[in-house]
């Protein structure tokens, strides 16, 4: 049954709001409980409009407070059967408005409610220690805000879904700092991570990972300059000491790989194939190597087995040598060492077996 204001007290309000001699502040007190809405239907099949009162649930949620057109609206407090509970504002029968929602847990949230869900400015407070102050949307950590842990690290940016998401500064306890783009929680775009010795890591980032170009200063004067992949050197880069020493070249899981040069400070140089720090065959050999390939190609024998060693190559060198200090503009056969030859592939042929043979 609807409900309004009785006459009487609505005469009586009228009559003194009248009396102009009234003190302010009494005034003021008398008009409040003036309004104050009545109670609401002991019967709870009744209609509850306008009235302040009590609904028990089926499953045994509770309601008290305000009501308007059958329906939560106004101040109240929401206690569910599970022990969790809400005091705060109601629109049509739900939360809307300032409130606060604890559990049983301990968890607390202050601040604004929209359609039932956490929506706005609020505070969430976990009993572990965390913190969240910001904004909300649709019940979920969205857009500024600070997430603060118990050790002390702390968030300060921008959320999305519940999550670190878009341009945001992470604290660590232990004192390095990140700086940079984030998604869906983890460290994701371009950034720069600071450790505690003032080490620097600037650079893109793939799901918390470094991934990509870097650029790394560390506090002993180091630097290094090239790509990343899995937190890890991984791809070409130069590392430079500073004292002068300079590694210029590929890397494999953080370790010199593939070809590369090394310059010491006194200026030494060792260039050629890098594999896990260490140089296993050098800029030399490999021209070497090379040279006595290009001498098999063009005399086209092929190796029994094995390389040229050094030895070898000087064989061969002098052989050709050989064939040169005859009369260049000779054609024809020539007599070298008491042999005729018709071709210089055919002495060298024989020349590159000899060698072979010693």
């Amino acid at each position: 049954m609807e409900r309004g204001i009785k006459l009487s007290n609505l005469f009586d309000c009228e009559r003194d709001i009248q009396i102009k001699t009234l003190a302010f502040s009494f005034l003021l007190i008398f008009s409040v409980g003036c309004f104050a809405l009545p109670d609401c239907p002991k019967d709870q099949t009744k209609r509850y409009h306008n009235c302040y009162g009590t609904y028990t649930f089926p499953s045994g949620d509770k309601y008290v407070g305000e009501f308007k057109d059958g329906k939560e609206n106004g101040q109240g407090t929401f206690t569910f059967a599970d022990g969790e509970k809400y005091v705060g504002e109601f629109k049509d029968g739900k939360f809307h408005g300032q409130g606060t929602y604890t559990w049983p847990s301990g968890n607390k949230y202050v601040g604004e409610f929209k359609d039932d869900k956490k929506h706005g400015q609020g505070t969430l407070n976990f009993v572990s220690g965390k913190k969240f102050v910001g904004e909300f949307k649709d019940d979920k950590m969205y857009g500024q805000g600070t997430y603060t842990y118990a050790n002390g690290s702390k968030y300060v940016g921008e959320f999305k879904d519940g999550k670190f998401h878009g341009q945001g500064t992470y604290t660590f306890a232990d004192g390095r700092k990140y700086v940079g783009d984030h998604s869906q929680g983890l460290r994701h775009g371009q950034g720069t991570l600071t450790l505690s010795d003032g080490t620097k890591y600037v650079g893109r980032w793939i799901s918390d990972k470094a991934n990509g170009q870097f650029d790394i200063t560390y506090s002993s004067g180091q630097r290094y300059v090239g790509r990343y992949s899995n937190n890890k050197k991984n791809g070409q880069g130069t590392y430079t000491w500073p004292n002068g020493q300079k590694y210029v070249g590929g890397f494999k899981d953080g370790k010199y790989d593939g070809w590369a040069k090394l310059t010491l400070a006194n200026g030494t140089v060792k260039e050629g194939v890098w594999k896990e720090n260490e140089l296993v065959k050098s800029k030399e050999t490999i021209e070497r190597d090379e040279k006595i390939a290009k001498y098999k190609e063009k005399l086209r024998i092929n190796p029994i087995t094995g390389i040229f060693m050094s030895s070898e190559e000087k064989c061969v060198n002098a052989q050709i040598d050989g064939w040169n200090a005859t009369d260049p503009n000779s054609y024809g056969t020539k007599y070298i060492d008491g042999k005729s030859y018709s071709k210089k592939e055919l002495y060298l042929a024989y020349a590159w077996r000899q060698c072979k043979e010693k």
